[in-house]
Order: structure tokens, then C-alpha cells, then sequence
């Protein structure tokens, strides 16, 4: 499906049994991009000009933040300025290495019982990092100049959070592998992002607000059921599949304009109807029937 100008352009794949959804939106709107691995997520959050680009990052003079899931343990890529922080597992060892000129670091460590503390001290930024490697939990707190980043990860319970605040902005990801839920949560100037995954019920749920635009995901993969719906200023989009039953429904709304698209694959039926500006114009398919209908007004 794809909708030039305002709307937006969608496109909905079935693999195995898994799904791979690509939501782009070009202009200043978001680019989502949401892959299923093994067994945990592959997150990849894009948005230009002043947003967050690519896996959280943030450039200018914000931090860009890389989180990625190994074997045994996880690696994690922080850049700020001139901050640069390494962590590398060898055997039970874990090597630290931070880098700054002309700023206060202040690094505490614990080997003894498996655990290490990290406390990092940069002007008025407090940056916070506590790492649990017996209690598999790892927590990360940055704070500039009263914005507040908290990043909170237990690999034992398999939950993952992250808070960013910045100017009333608020971000928050929360990954449960154990119950298979998450939420991802995007506040900025009124704007908010919800997405919620449900790995065990094979429910989706993605809800965009921004500045009263509603975008809606819902994916059923127990029942075979994909429900998207778009919100955009009085434009509703909203997409339904049916695998079980082989039914598929489009229904999309531009501006007073009416488009609806349904498609029985078992049935064999196509009916196409399409309204714009006034003017009627109505398709009609029936393949088993051979009949073809097309009327203009």
C-alpha cells in the first residue's frame, strides 16, 4: 500500500512465522523499522533534524547510545563529545575505558563477588553506570544539565528500560523477554510514542501521537490477524489481514475521500470502490463470477 503527499507509506511482509514491518514516513515524520530475530528484537528508531536517529542515537551534543544483545553479555557504545566508553568481556574479566580531557572522572570498581560500579562525574552531567554481573543487571543513569537518562537492564529478569528526559521530553523502553512484552514510550513537546509488543499473546500494538495525529499497529499472530490503523489530522488508514480466513481489507481515508479495497482470496472476490472529491468511482471484480463492474460518476 502506498499513499503519496500526506499519508503515509506502509509495507507489510509475512515471513514463516514471524513478521517484518517497514513503516516509513518521509518529510518530517518518523522512520520505523521493526525486525523480529531468534529470540529477541532488533529495534531500529530513525528521525532527522532534531530527533534520534538510529538505535536511540543523538547527535550534536547529546549522547548516542548503542545497545546490542550477545551470547553472555551485552556491549554497550556510549559517545558524548569526547567520552568514549568500552567495555569487553574476556573470560570473567570486564575492562572499562574512559576517555575525556579536561573533565572529572571518578571510576569505582568491584571485582570481587562479580560486580562492577561505574561512576562518572563531567562538569554538571552525572553520568551513572552499575553493572551486576551475578544479578545480570546493568543500570545507566546520564544526567546534563537537568536532562535525566536512565537505562536499567536485567538480563536474568530480561527487562530493559530506558528513560530520557530533556526538556519535558520523556522516553522510555521497557523490554520483557520472560513475559515478552514491550513498550516503547516517546514524549516530545506533546508528542507521544507508544509501542507495545506482545510476544506471548502474538500481540502488537504501535500508537504515534504527534500534535493530534493517531498512527495505530495491531498484529495478531495467534489468530492470523493484522490491523493497522493511521491517524492523521481526520485521515484515517486502516489496513486488516486475515491468513487464516485468506481475507484481506484496506479501507483508506484522505480528506473527505473514500477508498476501499477488499480482497477474498478463498471466495475469489475483489471489490474495489473509490471515492474522491465529490466524484464516484466504483470497481467491481468478481473473478469466479468473471463479472466486471465499473461505474464513474
Amino acid at each position: 500500500m502506498e499513499c503519496t503527499s500526506n499519508l503515509f507509506f506502509i509495507n507489510v511482509e509475512r515471513t514463516s512465522n514471524l513478521f517484518f514491518i517497514n513503516l516509513e514516513r518521509t518529510s518530517n515524520w518518523f522512520y520505523i523499522n521493526l525486525k523480529r530475530t531468534s529470540n529477541w528484537f532488533l529495534f531500529s528508531l530513525e528521525r532527522t533534524s532534531n530527533w534520534f536517529s538510529n538505535n536511540l542515537e543523538r547527535t550534536s551534543n547529546w549522547f548516542s547510545i548503542n545497545l546490542e544483545r550477545t551470547p553472555n553479555w551485552f556491549y554497550i557504545n556510549l559517545k558524548r563529545a569526547l567520552i568514549k566508553l568500552v567495555l569487553d568481556q574476556s573470560g570473567t574479566h570486564i575492562k572499562l575505558v574512559l576517555h575525556q580531557s579536561g573533565a572529572h572522572i571518578k571510576l569505582v570498581l568491584y571485582q570481587s563477588g562479580e560486580h562492577i560500579k561505574s561512576v562518572l562525574y563531567q562538569y554538571k552531567a552525572q553520568i551513572k553506570l552499575v553493572l551486576h554481573q551475578c544479578g545480570a543487571h546493568i543500570k545507566l543513569v546520564l544526567h546534563q544539565s537537568g536532562a535525566h537518562i536512565k537505562l536499567v537492564i536485567h538480563q536474568s529478569e530480561a527487562h530493559i528500560k530506558l528513560v530520557l528526559h530533556k526538556s519535558e521530553a520523556n522516553n522510555k523502553l521497557v523490554l520483557h523477554q520472560s513475559g515478552a512484552h514491550i513498550k516503547l514510550v516517546l514524549h516530545q513537546s506533546g508528542a507521544h510514542i507508544k509501542l507495545i509488543l506482545d510476544q506471548s499473546g502474538a500481540h502488537i500494538t504501535l500508537v504515534l501521537h504527534r500534535s493530534g495525529a493517531h498512527i495505530k499497529l495491531v498484529l495478531h499472530q495467534s489468530g492470523a490477524h493484522i490491523k493497522l490503523v493511521l491517524y492523521q489530522s481526520e485521515a484515517h488508514i486502516k489496513v486488516v489481514l486475515y491468513q487464516s480466513e485468506a481475507h484481506i481489507k484496506l479501507v483508506l481515508y484522505q480528506s473527505g475521500a473514500l477508498i476501499k479495497l477488499v480482497l477474498h482470496q478463498s471466495g475469489a472476490h475483489i471489490k474495489l470502490v473509490l471515492h474522491k472529491s465529490g466524484a464516484h468511482i466504483k470497481l467491481v471484480l468478481h473473478q469466479s463470477g468473471a463479472h466486471i463492474k465499473l461505474v464513474l460518476d
